[in-house]
C-alpha cells in the first residue's frame, strides 16, 4: 500500500506579490526506507530569511546546517544543496537554531513559511526519518 506524501506548496503565496520568478526550496522529510513522506515548497526568498534569522552564521561550527547553508552561498560559486538534495544531519541544532531565533520571526513576511519548517523538524525529530533539502541558487 502506497502512503500518502503530505506536500505543502508556499512558493506561491510569494509569487501573487512578485512579478519576477522566486527559486524554490524543497524540504523533504524522508523514513527509514527513503521514502518520501512530507514535502515542503518555499520561495528561496522567504527560506533565505529564516536562515538569516541571526546573522551570525560563520559562530556556527562549519558542519552545522546554517553554516553550509549561509556560507557557500557568501562565498562559493556552487552554493551548497543547490544542485543536489543534501542531508541536514543536524536536525535538533537546526531546530534549535530555529527556535532560539523566534523572536526574529516577521510574522506577515514569512511567517507562515517559519512554522512549516518548525513543524518538518518536529516530525523528524518525533519519527525519528531524515530531512533533505535542495535550494535554487540564483
Amino acid at each position: 500500500m502506497d502512503k500518502k506524501i503530505l506536500r505543502i506548496d508556499l512558493l506561491s503565496d510569494w509569487q501573487k506579490h512578485f512579478a519576477f520568478g522566486l527559486g524554490e526550496v524543497v524540504l523533504r522529510e524522508r523514513d527509514s526506507h527513503n521514502n518520501i513522506v512530507y514535502e515542503l515548497l518555499l520561495a528561496t526568498n522567504a527560506f533565505d530569511l529564516i536562515m538569516n534569522l541571526s546573522n551570525d552564521y560563520l559562530s556556527q561550527i562549519p558542519e552545522s546546517t546554517i553554516y553550509k547553508y549561509k556560507y557557500s552561498r557568501d562565498f562559493k560559486e556552487n552554493a551548497w544543496a543547490s544542485r543536489n538534495e543534501e542531508l541536514i544531519a543536524d536536525i535538533e541544532g537546526f531546530y534549535c537554531y530555529l527556535k532560539g531565533n523566534k523572536s526574529n520571526v516577521d510574522e506577515n513576511l514569512f511567517g507562515k513559511e517559519y512554522n512549516e519548517v518548525i513543524k518538518i523538524c518536529k516530525s523528524i525529530i518525533k519519527n525519528e526519518t531524515s530531512l533533505y533539502l535542495i535550494a535554487d541558487d540564483y
